[in-house]
């Protein structure tokens, strides 16, 4: 019996899992944040205020909330460039044991 497999079901798993790593990376950045860095970065990016709008919330200076905006966004930004390259050497060193044997 000859067995047809549809492409698009693994190109969807894989798309599946990619996300869920995704989702996992961004969690753990945010979680390597500190409390008034986590705080901004989920009242603009999850809640869809505006930095004026955080700065009356949170009753802090425009000018801190954009520096908090920032820099959390810095320190996401290198933390997940570190994950990555680890995630690549990870590979790397996989690929290479399969070409060893």
């Amino acid at each position: 019996m000859e067995r047809f497999v549809n492409p698009t079901l693994f190109a969807d798993l894989e798309a599946g899992i990619l996300n869920l790593d995704r989702e996992r990376l961004l969690k753990e950045t945010l979680a390597n944040l500190s409390e008034n860095h986590r705080q901004v970065i989920q009242l603009a990016y999850f809640e869809g205020l505006s930095h004026t709008e955080i700065a009356i919330r949170t009753c802090e200076p425009l000018g801190t909330i954009k520096t908090r905006v920032r820099s959390a966004l810095t320190a996401m930004r290198m933390d997940l460039t570190g994950a990555e390259a680890a995630r690549a050497a990870e590979s790397a060193k996989v690929l290479l044991a399969m070409g060893g044997n």
